[in-house]
């Protein structure tokens, strides 16, 4: 059986876990100048799986790599589960580039060798205002090649529309998704709301032309454009007319007037607020981002009662309303 070194293509493999810089040179394995307790199959798997550069394997494969085919697949868990052990022992970050339910290190780890995996299998790839937004099969997600770093629940999201793309998403049903499938107790309704404005935040972040890749339904959910027919352009999502006026009560308002950031929410700034979105002079985006208390649960629950009841519709708390 081949030792480490004689396995073909190792090199050197540096990744990077928040404090920790985990390296992995032939024939051992160091957290930052600490080094990894590892047994020789330990030592032949977390090799094989840092050869994959960021794609899944399942377990018969890597035993095939490690020229062990004719074990149990079973002992890979045994063998990862005392890869984690010894990564944590020598640094609580460094755990974190195995993440549990996955045979892969994922390619945001990776330092050296860098950039994307060229083996990536596309899992979906989406092109909106000119801009490419890919997953992968390993669950990474690229804007034109740049990594997008998003956290659990965020991705869970981004999963569940790339997979109903072009539907209509309730709360509801992402809600069921993230919590209920998983055994876990639900939270109430606005946690989606925030989940998809940070996820919105992120992809913008890397690329200001896929804003409104990720659009809202009122009253009914989310919706992510379709990836066989991607005709949503930037410009359908931006100010209709920016610089349209309108009338809330005894007054003429443009954008210029949206209220100041953390005021105190009386109706008639609701109003104001509500009306400019609807008239196109300001987008739910640009609210999200000039307000991160509200939700859109929120604005959506204004504009009903503006709808029903007017100005005296709104004069109740900002909690109430």
């Amino acid at each position: 059986m081949p030792t480490a070194q004689e396995l073909p293509g190792i090199g050197r493999f540096v990744f990077a876990a928040g404090e920790a810089t985990i390296t992995l040179d032939h024939d051992q394995v160091t957290v930052n100048d600490t080094h990894v307790h590892l047994t020789p199959s330990e030592l032949r798997l977390f090799t094989a799986i840092a050869q994959k550069l960021g794609v899944a394997a399942d377990k018969q494969e890597l035993l095939a790599r490690m020229e062990t085919s004719s074990e149990d697949p079973a002992s890979i868990n045994v063998r990862i589960t005392g890869i984690r052990g010894a990564l944590r022992n020598a640094h609580p970050d460094a755990e974190a580039i195995l993440p549990h339910g996955m045979l892969a290190i994922p390619a945001h780890f990776y330092v050296s060798p860098k950039a994307r995996p060229v083996a990536q299998i596309e899992r979906f790839r989406f092109m909106y205002g000119g801009a490419a937004i890919v997953m992968y099969d390993n669950g990474d997600i690229f804007v034109n090649d740049e990594l997008v770093e998003l956290t659990e629940s965020e991705h869970g999201v981004f999963t569940f529309l790339a997979v109903h793309a072009g539907a209509t998403c309730t709360k509801d049903m992402l809600l069921r998704y993230l919590y209920d499938e998983r055994g876990t107790k639900r939270p109430g309704y606005k946690i989606i709301d925030v989940f998809v404005c940070k996820l919105r935040k992120k992809l913008v972040d890397v690329d200001s032309r896929i804003c409104g890749f990720v659009t809202t339904e009122w009253g009914r959910g989310y919706v992510l454009g379709n990836p066989a027919a991607p005709t949503a352009k930037p410009a359908d999502h931006a100010p209709a007319n920016p610089g349209a006026a309108v009338s809330v009560g005894l007054g003429i308002y443009t954008r210029e007037d949206l209220p100041a950031p953390g005021c105190h929410w009386v109706a008639r700034r609701k109003a104001v607020v509500i009306r400019l979105l609807e008239r196109g002079a300001v987008t739910l985006e640009e609210l999200m981002a000039r307000y991160p208390d509200l939700t859109e649960e929120e604005i959506e629950n204004w504009r009903r009662r503006l709808t029903n009841a007017g100005l005296p519709g709104l004069r109740v708390t900002k909690n109430a309303a």
